[in-house]
């Protein structure tokens, strides 16, 4: 198949993504990633504004290059799965998710330098557009290892950046937030458990699972979300149950298998997926986004195994456009991507808190009819059943109670919401959290402010009461 037709294929899929709004995993932008987290949330209005075309033309252009790069290195076959399928999807359709993309074009060209140009010159410039790779997201650090494993030492000229990197400013500051995130949770009580290669093992078959099978699109999944927090999911989740046993057929069968049809592209999905197998307990257990680079070396498996039977590759990428379809039209704003994540996943509560928190963050800007209203209500009250304990979802409930005008209701879940904020922090404080102690100081005076601005909103409401 010739090129031009698989980069028309990709311009078809998501030419409807140039009128796409911003869309945010969190309510923070991520300007300076990895840097600093900033300490408010977004602006309501910000979710109504659009990327340029501009931009959004450069977004597929991106992912029409990384293909047109495995399609270079490695045939058509590979490089049309890649092309439509709908774990791809992230790094196009998302801004910020064209980070992992704008990663993959680096790695995937260092790759080209170093296996195809083979003189110094090579080797420096491939050296150098991995530095570029390491600089955008995190996805590529073990990379280096890829030709370590496959016996290319002139590739292993790529752990130099690597060490540059990893004692530099980016790597050290972002590591370092993400460590104060999970500070006081299960992951700093066990930082090193033997039994984590079970867990392991289950998060690497859950991404082979998922690439075979896309059913489900979502940003944040109920699989493994309390992990650091609960000792009773800790140790479910690193058992040699039953899930283990399976997950481990699962790897062993892809990996035997793969080596047998296409040694390097195997290794590629598992030596670059494996920054993400959770070897350290940091950040989200599993998260589709993150399959966007690794999948390269599954698509030129399977285009590998079916090099010489191309009707199953078209009948596959046919399925894979359909399926991109599908999980597109949650791109299209941010109450679409946080209302999908509702029906995905009903049983998650914090999911029902964000679209409820969205809502009443936009209430100045849309006068809500009463049905809109009643849906609020549904989507608060169902997160607050769901997680009764959790500080942020009682922090919204009282913020929804107050947007409806239930001021006696909303004094009473504030100091409900202050008391479960204490104990989280008291409980930080037990194993020596540093900042803990701080933290709690903090939260004593918000509760003198807290007091005060309830008696402030209960003599308003006192008046308003009168005057009716």
């Amino acid at each position: 198949m010739p090129f031009y037709l698989i980069a028309l294929i990709i311009f078809l899929i998501y030419f409807k993504t140039l009128n796409y709004h911003y869309v945010i995993d969190d309510y923070v932008r991520r300007e300076g990633y990895l840097w600093n987290v900033p300490k408010e949330g977004q602006n309501p209005t910000f979710y109504d504004t659009k990327p340029t075309k501009k931009y959004r033309l450069f977004m597929i252009g991106m992912h029409i290059v990384n293909t047109f790069l495995i399609y270079t290195l490695w045939g058509w076959q590979g490089a049309l799965l890649f092309a439509v399928h709908p774990m791809s999807v992230w790094g196009v359709a998302w801004v910020t998710g064209n980070y992992y993309a704008t990663t993959a074009y680096f790695t995937l060209i260092s790759y080209f330098f170093i296996t195809q140009i083979l003189n110094p010159f090579g080797l420096m410039a491939g050296a150098i557009f991995f530095l570029c790779a390491l600089n955008s997201t995190a996805d590529a650090m073990s990379f280096p290892f890829l030709f370590l494993m496959t016996g290319n030492w002139l590739g292993c000229i790529t752990f130099l950046p690597l060490i540059y990197f990893m004692n530099g400013k980016r790597w050290v500051t972002g590591f370092g937030t993400r460590k104060e995130i999970v500070k006081g949770k299960q992951v700093d009580i066990i930082s090193w458990d033997w039994r984590r290669p079970f867990f392991m093992t289950k998060v690497m078959a859950r991404y082979i699972e998922t690439f075979f099978f896309p059913r489900k699109f979502y940003f944040f999944g109920p699989w493994a979300e309390r992990i650091r927090e609960s000792k009773a999911e800790w140790d479910f989740y690193h058992a040699p149950n039953k899930e283990f046993w399976i997950s481990l057929l699962i790897c062993f069968a892809t990996f035997i298998s793969g080596m047998m049809i296409h040694p390097t592209a195997t290794l590629w999905f598992f030596v670059l997926m494996g920054i993400h197998s959770q070897f350290t307990v940091l950040g989200q257990p599993f998260a589709q986004r993150y399959l966007y680079l690794p999948q390269v070396g599954l698509c030129v498996v399977v285009g590998t195994l079916f090099i010489n039977n191309p009707a199953i590759i078209y009948a596959l990428a046919g399925f894979y456009v359909c399926r991109s379809f599908t999980v597109l039209p949650n791109w299209q704003h941010q109450e679409d991507l946080l209302l999908n994540e509702t029906t995905m996943h009903p049983e998650r509560g914090s999911g029902h808190s964000a679209i409820a928190q969205y809502y009443i963050s936009r209430k100045k800007l849309i006068e809500y009819p009463p049905w809109k209203i009643n849906e609020i209500s549904s989507h608060m009250r169902r997160a607050a059943i769901l997680q009764p304990e959790n500080w942020v979802i009682s922090m919204n409930f009282c913020a929804y109670l107050v947007m409806i005008g239930k001021i006696d209701e909303a004094i009473a879940a504030n100091e409900r919401t202050i008391m479960l904020m204490e104990k989280y922090a008291t409980e930080r404080e037990k194993p020596g959290i540093p900042g803990a102690v701080k933290q709690l100081e903090w939260l004593k005076n918000l509760r003198v402010e807290a007091k005060r601005q309830a008696k402030l909103a209960q003599k308003a409401n006192d008046r308003r009461k009168g005057k009716k």
